[in-house]
């Protein structure tokens, strides 16, 4: 194993792990070599950034508050029902006064949250998750008043080692990696012979291959969208001419960096180069499914007569399938951040850090770094949170249309009973 826990580690995409004779059945058993011991939550040493985060997000809350209390007076709920006391304390004070706010706020965290990952790949020669841009604010505060910190890498799908005999770790450029990327659709295994020594070698190629496209792709999208959305009044003052203007970029930029981001989307869940388990697969396959629907829709109500239902359908497509760059990595923070503090049996269960990261140890059947092949439950609470998450979101934005009587409240209702639905899952 690496540096503990509570020390900034150095090398950067290093973490912890368990013993190597740790098997996947010894997890939940006590004294073994599986355990990696929980941090202290009690301890201002160990504890003190997750204590700050926790303030922060309720310093946050309080003063946004204090700062909408009168913008949003009655958001539609029955007075003291339920589903008003959850639109009061989660949804009010995170409604913004216009949508081009909620659009800029959502594009420009969630790329904060996903180019730490390409940074990790163009400077250290590897892939994996780094949450500096979620944690690191934390430790950084944590460090000035005197408390720990943690190591900010949540997991490693390739080691430095795994490069080598690739010139500089670099893949040839952009169309190398679409054209050997489409190459291997005609294959759904990733890995050459057991026995062959250069087995790692392979694998961090066929990961290269998948991950840069998929990242490309994602950050392309995230920024095509937000743009196609943000700048939809702000072509011309002249109504006709910004009409033209958006409808001109949305048909000949977004949509068609949208139908690439689709297409990789439905590659990645085809070819599978994590191993993700065929139910978890099946899930990522309906959401493709689910986009290209809200696509569908959003496009079907793109005339004057109907703008309002494709402004609302569009930004909804929009926070949907942006899901892989901000949502699933901030719950997949929190469910990190949450498992440094229970028992390693537990921590397994919900952290698909931790468990990706010791799946070759725990045995997995394909012996690679990260498969996630035992790591079904942890993935499906990242992405059970991270539907949370994303009908939040969509609530806060049926919430600002509402308010601008654009859309009733038929939509928000539907939205409320969906959240409920999603916590009893989790």
């Amino acid at each position: 194993s690496n540096n503990t826990n509570t020390n900034t580690n150095t090398n950067m995409a290093e973490v912890e792990t368990v013993h190597p004779d740790c098997r996947w059945e010894d997890i939940h058993k006590n004294e073994t070599v599986c355990d990696i011991p929980a941090l202290d939550f009690f301890s201002w040493q160990e504890g003190a950034p997750a204590h700050l985060a926790l303030v922060s997000f309720a310093v946050i809350l309080f003063v946004s508050h204090k700062l909408y209390f009168h913008a949003h007076a009655g958001l539609g709920a029955e007075y003291r029902s339920v589903q008003w006391w959850f639109e009061y304390i989660f949804i009010k004070p995170m409604v913004p006064l216009r949508l081009e706010s909620f659009v800029a706020y959502l594009a420009s965290g969630w790329f904060l949250g996903t180019v730490t990952m390409a940074i990790t790949r163009y400077y250290h020669k590897q892939w994996a998750v780094e949450l500096l841009s979620q944690q690191g604010p934390f430790n950084m505060l944590s460090w000035l008043l005197g408390g720990g910190t943690i190591d900010a890498t949540a997991h490693v799908y390739t080691y430095k080692n795994t490069n080598t005999g690739i010139e500089d770790g670099r893949v040839n450029g952009f169309f190398s990696v679409i054209r050997k990327s489409f190459s291997k659709l005609n294959r759904t295994e990733v890995e050459l012979d057991v026995d062959d020594p250069e087995r790692e070698q392979n694998h961090f190629r066929n990961l290269d291959l998948f991950f840069s496209l998929h990242l490309f792709c994602g950050m392309l999208w995230l920024m095509v969208g937000g743009l196609q959305i943000f700048w939809s009044k702000s072509w011309s003052p002249v109504p006709e001419h910004n009409r033209k203007a958006h409808e001109i970029f949305g048909y000949f930029v977004a949509l068609p960096a949208l139908t690439l981001h689709l297409l990789d989307g439905l590659y990645m869940a085809y070819m599978n180069p994590v191993n993700q388990d065929w139910a978890i697969q099946f899930l990522y396959l309906g959401m493709v499914v689910n986009a290209a629907q809200q696509a569908y829709a959003a496009m079907q109500h793109a005339t004057p007569a109907r703008k309002k239902f494709h402004k609302y359908r569009m930004v909804k497509l929009y926070i949907l399938t942006i899901f892989g760059s901000g949502a699933i990595r901030f719950c997949a923070w929190i469910l990190w951040l949450g498992g440094k503090f229970v028992p390693f049996g537990i921590r397994v269960l919900i952290d698909r850090g931790t468990c990706q990261t010791n799946s070759k140890i725990f045995g997995s059947e394909r012996g690679f770094q990260a498969d996630a092949e035992l790591c079904y439950a942890p993935v499906f609470m990242n992405l059970a949170s991270t539907q949370v998450l994303q009908t939040w979101l969509q609530y806060i934005l049926a919430c600002l249309l509402a308010r601008t009587g654009e859309l009733d409240d038929i939509e928000k209702r539907a939205l409320y009973v969906k959240i409920k639905h999603l916590m009893f899952i989790l």
